[in-house]
C-alpha cells in the first residue's frame, strides 16, 4: 500500500515538473515573441529615420538645392530637390506616426519647420534665377539654419534606443512574474495537498520538501535563462542577431523529451552565456551611440596637454613602464570632450596591443599641410595588418591577434566618427618609426561653423545607414 501511494505521489510530482516545464516553455516563446515584434517595430523606426535623413542630407535635398544654386541652367536639379522634398515630408508623416503608434513622445517640430522652410526656398530660388539674381546672392538669401532639425533627429536616435532598452527590460520584468506566479499557483496547493494526505508521515513530507528546494532551484534557473533569450541593443545589427539565434537553437535543445540532465544542464549553460553576449552588446552598442553622434563645439586647443594628460591616466591602469615622445603639435580647432575620446582611444590601444610583453612605447607627431592639420600615432605594439586597414573601422569587428587582449571593437569605430564630424578622418598608414602601428588622423585647420553643421547633418544620415 505504502509503495502505491509512493507511486501515485511520484507521479503527481512528475506531473508539475513536466507542467512547469510546460508553463517556462510557453513564457520563453512569448517572450521571444515579444522582443522580436518590438526589434521588427524599432528596426522600422531606425529605417524610417535613416530613410527621412537620406532625402534631406548628402544627395537629397540639401544637395540638390545647393546644385541648383551653383548651376541655374540645369533645371533638373531643382526638380530632383523637389521631389526629395517630397520624399522627406512622407517619411516624416511615417516615422510620426511610427512613434504615436508606440507612445513614443519625440517632438520633430524643427525637422517639419525645416522641410517647410527648404519647400519654401525652392520656390524662391526658381523666383530669384528667373530674375538673373547671382548664385552667391541666391545662397545668402535662401541660406537655413538646420542645426535644429540636427540635434532632433540625434536625440530621436537616443530615445528610441531608452525606448527599446526598457521596453525589453519590461518583457523580462513580465515573464520573471509570470514564471513566479506559475511556481506559487502549482507548487502550493501541491504541498497543502501532501500535507493534508501525510499528516502521519512527517519524514516523508519533509524528504518531498528537499525535492521540491531543489526543482525550486532547477526552476529558477531555467526562468533566468528563458528570461533572458532575447536582448536588445540597436539597433538590428548582425552582431544583435548572431547571440539571439544562439539562445534560441538551445532553447529549443533544452525542451526535448529525451534528453540527459546533464544535455539539458549544458544547453541551459549555453543560454546564459549568449544572454552575457548580447546584454554586453547592446551596453556597448549604446555607448558608440552615444559618442558617435555627439555634434562638435570646435574651439581652438593644444593637443600635448591632453595627450600627456591621458597617456598618465592610462599608463597609471595598463602599462607603468609605457614611454611618450611627442614633437611638437598645432594648435587644431577641435570639441575637447570629442578629441579627448579620440585620443583616450588610440592610447589605449597602443598600450594594452603590446608585443612580447615589451614595454609600449608611443610617438606623437604633427604638420600642418594645405589646410590640413595632421598628427600621427604610432607605437611599438603588434601592428595591424594592411589588408585589413578597412575592417578595424567597424563597429564590433576584432582582428584576430588582437583576441587575446581585453577590447570591444568600438574604439576605431568612435574615433572614425568623432573625426569625421569634424570634417576630418583617420587612416592607417602601416608601420611607423617604431615597428608596430602608425595612425594618421586629419583635421581641417579653421572649419566653418557653417560648412560643419552641414557636414553634420549630412554625416548623421550616412552613420545611421551604416550601422
Amino acid at each position: 500500500m505504502t509503495h502505491i501511494i509512493r507511486q501515485k505521489e511520484n507521479l503527481v510530482f512528475i506531473f508539475v515538473l513536466l507542467f512547469l516545464l510546460g508553463i517556462f516553455t510557453v513564457i520563453g516563446v512569448w517572450q521571444r515573441h515579444k522582443t522580436e515584434a518590438l526589434l521588427s517595430a524599432t528596426e522600422e523606426l531606425v529605417l524610417k529615420q535613416a530613410e527621412l535623413e537620406a532625402h534631406l542630407g548628402y544627395g537629397g535635398l540639401i544637395h540638390n538645392l545647393k546644385n541648383a544654386v551653383l548651376r541655374p541652367t540645369e533645371t533638373n536639379y531643382l526638380t530632383r530637390a523637389q521631389q526629395h522634398l517630397e520624399q522627406a515630408q512622407l517619411s516624416l508623416n511615417t516615422l510620426q506616426q511610427g512613434l504615436e503608434r508606440h507612445n513614443i513622445a519625440v517632438s520633430l517640430e524643427g525637422t517639419s519647420e525645416m522641410i517647410a522652410a527648404y519647400g519654401q526656398r525652392i520656390r524662391d530660388t526658381k523666383t530669384l534665377i528667373t530674375q538673373g539674381m547671382k548664385p552667391q546672392e541666391i545662397d545668402a538669401s535662401i541660406r537655413y539654419d538646420d542645426r535644429p532639425a540636427l540635434e532632433e533627429l540625434t536625440l530621436l536616435r537616443t530615445v528610441i534606443a531608452d525606448f527599446t532598452s526598457s521596453s525589453v527590460r519590461q518583457i523580462q520584468r513580465l515573464a520573471q512574474i509570470f514564471s513566479l506566479l506559475s511556481v506559487i499557483t502549482v507548487t502550493v496547493p501541491f504541498f497543502v495537498l501532501l500535507i493534508l494526505q501525510n499528516r502521519a508521515r512527517l519524514r516523508r513530507v519533509e524528504a518531498l520538501s528537499q525535492a521540491n528546494a531543489l526543482l525550486e532551484q532547477r526552476t529558477s534557473a531555467l526562468e533566468r535563462a528563458n528570461a533572458a533569450l532575447v536582448q536588445f541593443s540597436s539597433i538590428v545589427s548582425h552582431d544583435l542577431k548572431s547571440p539571439v539565434r544562439h539562445i534560441q537553437i538551445y532553447s529549443e535543445i533544452a525542451q526535448e523529451d529525451d534528453l540527459s540532465d546533464e544535455e539539458r544542464i549544458n544547453a541551459l549553460s549555453k543560454i546564459d552565456e549568449s544572454t552575457g553576449e548580447l546584454q554586453h552588446i547592446l551596453t556597448t552598442l549604446l555607448q558608440f551611440t552615444k559618442s558617435a553622434f555627439s555634434i562638435p563645439t570646435p574651439l581652438p586647443m593644444e593637443l600635448t596637454p591632453l595627450i600627456e594628460r591621458q597617456f598618465k591616466l592610462l599608463t597609471d591602469r595598463i602599462s607603468p613602464d609605457a614611454s611618450l615622445e611627442i614633437s611638437e603639435l598645432p594648435e587644431v580647432s577641435a570639441d575637447a570632450d570629442l578629441m579627448e575620446r579620440v585620443v583616450s582611444n588610440l592610447l589605449s590601444n597602443s598600450l594594452k596591443y603590446t608585443q612580447n610583453n615589451c614595454p609600449a612605447k608611443i610617438k606623437v607627431s604633427g604638420e600642418t599641410k594645405d589646410a590640413v592639420h595632421i598628427i600621427r600615432f604610432s607605437d611599438n605594439g603588434i601592428g595591424i595588418n594592411p589588408a585589413q586597414k578597412d575592417l578595424i573601422f567597424r563597429p564590433f569587428k576584432r582582428l584576430p591577434s588582437a583576441q587575446a587582449h581585453e577590447g570591444d571593437g568600438i574604439g576605431l569605430s568612435i574615433v572614425k566618427t568623432i573625426l569625421e564630424a569634424h570634417g576630418g578622418s583617420i587612416e592607417l598608414e602601416g608601420k611607423g618609426d617604431l615597428g608596430g602601428a602608425q595612425f594618421k588622423i586629419t583635421l581641417p585647420v579653421v572649419p566653418a561653423s557653417e560648412a560643419l553643421a552641414e557636414r553634420n547633418f549630412e554625416h548623421a544620415a550616412f552613420s545611421v545607414q551604416t550601422v
